[in-house]
């Protein structure tokens, strides 16, 4: 594949790239990487499109779904229109590599049961807290999510009158209906069915995500 994809750009090369034995894709040097040709816009917004795919790839994974059984319909959740709007573009790519009826988005994380919940790595944070860790421990359940939500853009939040910063905690979406931070469910005339064909994807996963 790669001999051919060569040899049919081989004619529109630039002088400059067919010195020495050029007569086969593996007979050239490595090229050097040109930065200046990049696109950050166009990286952003595959670097977007394949978060969306390998997310799905794990719920279907996960749930043991077949990935012959088409899906009616994927639901995106992301309270960045832009975030949106980057898969869009793609949308034609995400279709067909997952086999989906209907693509759909949306930044109304509340209309789809999406609450935002902190966790912390006790060990880590035993030891900075010390006698205060059973204090937060206690008080930590007790975070609403817009009390999460305001973390996220403060970067700050007491719990159980212990500040705790970014570095202390870990934030991530949680339907009300799982466990987990994603979410896959069925939905035929309004009753829930065992088949799955409908999901939904909350990608705002971590403050880490900053694609």
């Amino acid at each position: 594949m790669a001999e051919n994809i060569y040899l049919r750009l081989k004619p529109f090369l630039p002088p400059s790239l067919l010195e020495g034995d050029t007569t086969s894709v593996h007979f050239l040097l490595f090229p050097t990487v040109k930065t200046e040709f990049f696109d950050e816009v166009i990286q952003r917004k595959v670097r977007r499109m394949t978060t969306v795919l390998d997310l799905t790839r794990y719920l279907r994974d996960k749930e043991n779904i077949s990935f012959k059984v088409p899906l009616r319909d994927l639901i995106i959740v992301h309270k960045d229109p832009q975030y949106l709007e980057d898969v869009k573009e793609l949308e034609h790519y995400v279709k067909e590599e997952l086999r989906l009826q209907k693509l759909t988005y949306t930044t109304d994380e509340d209309g789809h049961g999406v609450v935002y919940k902190v966790k912390a790595d006790w060990p880590v944070l035993g030891k900075k807290l010390k006698k205060d860790m059973p204090v937060v421990k206690k008080n930590l359940e007790k975070v609403t999510s817009q009390e999460v939500k305001q973390f996220l853009e403060t970067k700050s939040i007491v719990v159980g009158g212990i500040t705790l910063g970014e570095e202390d905690l870990q934030v991530f979406p949680l339907s009300l209906v799982i466990l987990e931070w994603m979410l896959i469910y069925c939905r035929s005339l309004g009753i829930w069915i065992q088949r799955i064909r409908h999901i939904i994807l909350q990608i705002t996963i971590t403050m880490s995500l900053s694609y």
